[in-house]
Parts: C-alpha cells; sequence; structure tokens
C-alpha cells in the first residue's frame, strides 16, 4: 500500500535552506559582503575594501540594497536604481570585479528587481535576477544571464513573487547551485489561490556528461537519464527491479556516481493560469531505494539511497578505470500515485 510522505517532504524542504546557507557560508569565508550605514564592503579575509561601483549612480529614494558575490568571489553582481516603471522605481542589474576595476551593466529594466543569485554550471557563471512590476508585485520576470557574455541564456515571464530560504537548494559547484523561489498563482481578483517552490535549474539545461559513452546503448543526450535537464525524468516500472548501463569513455577515470532521485519537477504555472493546482512531481513517482552497481570485472556493491531531493553521491572505491557499470534498483521508496520509479539525473565524477 502506498504510504504518504508529505511531512516527510515538508522537513525535506525546511533542511534544503538550512544546508545551502551552511554551504554558501564556509564557501565564500574567504571573501564576503557586509551592508554598512555608508554602503558594500567586501571582506577579504583580513582585509576590508569599500565597494566603489555602488557610488556611480546618485541616491534616491528607491536605492537598494541588494548585491550577491559570485561562487568563486571575484564578482560581485548588484542593482542599481536607475529610474522608469511604477512611481520611478525601475533597477537594473550590473557586475563587478570584487576590487571595482571592472564593471558592466547585464540587465537594464524599468522593472523591480527584488533577488539576485549567481549559478555556477561545469565552470560557467551566471546570474540570475528575479524582476517584477511594482504596485502589487504579481507581474514578474526571471532572467538568467550568462556572465563572460552579457547574452540571456532564458527568460520566464511569470508569477514568480519573493524569495523563501526554506526553498533553497544546494548542488555541488562543479554540477551546479541551484535555489528556489517561492510564487504564488492569485485568482482574478488578487487573491492567492495556490503556493509553490519554483528551482532556477528547473529552467537551464545543464551540459550532458562528457564521461559518458552511451546510455543502455544510446547517446547520453537521448536519455532521459543523463540529458542535463531536471524537467526530464528516467520512468520505469518498478516491479521487474528495472536498471540500466552506462559506458564510459576510453582513458576516463571515474570515482563515482552522483544520483538525483526521483522526478525533480515542480510544474511552474503559465501567466494567468488560475486553475494551477501546484504539482510537484516528486512524491508521485517511486524513488530507488536499495541499488545494486555491477562493475565491468563481475564485482559488484550495493547502496541505500536516501529519499531525499539534493544529490546523493556513491563512491565506488576503486583503484583501477572503469568501462561500464549497471545500476539495478532493488527496492523503492513508494510514490503516492504511480508505481513506476524515476530518477532526474545520474552523473559520474
Amino acid at each position: 500500500m502506498k504510504y504518504r510522505i508529505l511531512s516527510r517532504l515538508i522537513a525535506s524542504t525546511l533542511l534544503f535552506g538550512l544546508t545551502f546557507l551552511a554551504i554558501q557560508s564556509t564557501a565564500f569565508a574567504q571573501r564576503s559582503l557586509e551592508w554598512r550605514d555608508d554602503g558594500l564592503w567586501v571582506i577579504d579575509v583580513d582585509d576590508e575594501y569599500y565597494f566603489d561601483p555602488l557610488s556611480q549612480v546618485a541616491e534616491t529614494a528607491w536605492e537598494p540594497r541588494i548585491a550577491a558575490l559570485s561562487p568563486d568571489g571575484n564578482w560581485v553582481a548588484y542593482v542599481r536604481h536607475t529610474g522608469g516603471g511604477f512611481e520611478n522605481e525601475g533597477q537594473s542589474l550590473y557586475i563587478a570585479h570584487w576590487s571595482g576595476e571592472e564593471v558592466r551593466l547585464l540587465l537594464e529594466t524599468d522593472r523591480l528587481i527584488p533577488a539576485i543569485y549567481w549559478l555556477e554550471i561545469n565552470g560557467e557563471n551566471y546570474v540570475a535576477a528575479q524582476q517584477m512590476t511594482g504596485g502589487t508585485c504579481y507581474g514578474s520576470f526571471f532572467t538568467i544571464i550568462e556572465q563572460e557574455s552579457g547574452d540571456i541564456v532564458t527568460q520566464v515571464g511569470g508569477l514568480i513573487y519573493g524569495t523563501v530560504d526554506y526553498g533553497s537548494r544546494y548542488v555541488p559547484a562543479f554540477i551546479g547551485t541551484v535555489v528556489g523561489l517561492k510564487y504564488e498563482v492569485p485568482s482574478h481578483d488578487e487573491t492567492p489561490v495556490a503556493w509553490g517552490i519554483f528551482f532556477i535549474d528547473e529552467l537551464i539545461s545543464f551540459t550532458v556528461d562528457q564521461n559518458i559513452e552511451t546510455v543502455n546503448g544510446a547517446p547520453p543526450e537521448e536519455s532521459a537519464l543523463t540529458d542535463g535537464r531536471l524537467t526530464t525524468a528516467w520512468i520505469e516500472p518498478d516491479e521487474n527491479q528495472p536498471s540500466f548501463t552506462l559506458e564510459f569513455k576510453e582513458g576516463i577515470d571515474i570515482r563515482g556516481i552522483c544520483i538525483q532521485s526521483g522526478w525533480q519537477w515542480h510544474q511552474p504555472p503559465a501567466p494567468d493560469e488560475f486553475a494551477w493546482s501546484g504539482t510537484d512531481w516528486f512524491p508521485l513517482y517511486d524513488r530507488p531505494r536499495e541499488i545494486l552497481i555491477e562493475f565491468d570485472d563481475g564485482t559488484s556493491m550495493t547502496y541505500d539511497l536516501e529519499d531525499k531531493r539534493s544529490v546523493q553521491w556513491i563512491d565506488f572505491n576503486l583503484d583501477r578505470s572503469l568501462s561500464s557499470i549497471k545500476v539495478t534498483i532493488l527496492s523503492v521508496y513508494c510514490g503516492i500515485e504511480f508505481d513506476q520509479v524515476a530518477i532526474s539525473e545520474v552523473l559520474t565524477y
């Protein structure tokens, strides 16, 4: 009989924010930002530097205090008041080297920007900005911009409403740092009718794992298991212990794999989709519990996965190279609707 896991989901979601904040604090231990009465300061180990680019725009009644340090600690993304929009509230997004030596405008807008984030995906930096109209703030856009080129990767129009700590989750930097937003779906009279969590990594395609030659004989980009998207998932009936085989490219040293269990996707609402029910795919499908990993030399290991959304690492502890592995799902955490097991992504490290 299927069992409900709503209480577990609530507890797990709360832990996402705490984990994200704790790891972010550790990552930025050598360099950090601090707002003071006179503006923004960069704290670099024992030295402090006033962040001069903030003085380039005159102080106004709408002066924002929004800034975020890049994952490598070298760049500051910040918001400046530039006018326009509702009651002259318009703000734009800039980035600058922490020393102030280089300043670039990434996004010029007449909308409010109430939140900005940095993403590091396969060594590339991206800046994500949430833009909202003035007044009721129900109209909203979310924009992801590539730092180096300044190109907009994706821009989503919707009803994203605000940020919450418990909507955050963390994936180690070489895979990507991802955070979440809380949004609401209002009715025609602007009364909220549904709430949900919206994750940035559901808006962007990550690079397909270059270490994998094939998945069940097909190129990795053709499999939902390794296509780099959380909006797709590998789904198989769970009654026959489903399995998949990964073949690796020659000369690659594979230390282990990381698995993102379940279908880790929250369906975002379309603009004006007032009947939207806040569908979250994660609890609907079974998630792998005990798995068997068989190596190319006939040896094997079993591993018990936790029932959580964040990435899980499985170290092989081998002192030799691998050409392939076969993963078989021996047992599952039951979903509340479907007798199928789902995995969003598998990557190597």
